[in-house]
């Protein structure tokens, strides 16, 4: 019975925030209507699908007790890199979010 939570940043502009969609993207992921949570938010589906990748790597590791994956420190071009991917990324989900709008 508790209302949705609002977007203070659509309601004053009339666009959908880098956000907007996320929490139905999440309800329909969970609910296993996947087309409906991706239509929702391509972002947020691509993150719980990565999170649900590494939790069944996770439990295969602890399973057959194999060494985990390290991440060695990163160089700075590519700490820039991933910046910029992140960035795109985001622009990217943003206009998609704009242009269904």
């Amino acid at each position: 019975g508790l209302s949705w939570p609002r977007c203070v940043f659509h309601d004053l502009t009339g666009h959908p925030c880098l956000t907007c969609g996320g929490t139905r993207s999440g309800i329909a992921f969970f609910h296993g209507h996947l087309g409906a949570a991706l239509r929702f938010n391509p972002l947020v589906f691509a993150a719980l699908c990565a999170i649900v990748f590494f939790d069944l790597y996770a439990f295969v590791v602890l399973l057959t007790r194999a060494p985990r994956l390290r991440i060695a420190e990163m160089s700075r071009v590519e700490r820039g890199l991933a910046r910029g991917l992140v960035i795109v990324l985001l622009a990217g989900n943003w206009i998609y979010l704009l242009h269904k709008q």
